[in-house]
């Protein structure tokens, strides 16, 4: 369940788009993306429009997290309303 600043965080990123990697072992910080979920099985990472999934994806793994999937969505007002990560 989403905290309170993980909401506004989530509301001021209506439309953007996510990626949601299942991993194991913790998420670093990185300029390309906004950890905005951290979970024990998953997380939720705030991407640009002009930032490249695959690269991110890269990224993690070459940091030394093992992702067991990958998906990227778009933030929708269900999710927000909802509480969803």
């Amino acid at each position: 369940m989403r905290t309170s600043t993980q909401s506004t965080a989530a509301c001021s990123q209506f439309g953007g788009r996510v990626v949601r990697p299942k991993p194991v072992g913790s998420i670093p910080s990185s300029p390309n993306y906004q950890v905005t979920v951290r979970d024990r099985n998953c997380s939720e990472l705030s991407i640009s429009d002009s930032t490249d999934e695959a690269a991110v994806s890269k990224e993690l793994v070459d940091s030394g997290v093992a992702v067991r999937s990958f998906a990227t969505t778009k933030i929708s007002l269900e999710d927000i309303h909802q509480g969803l990560p």
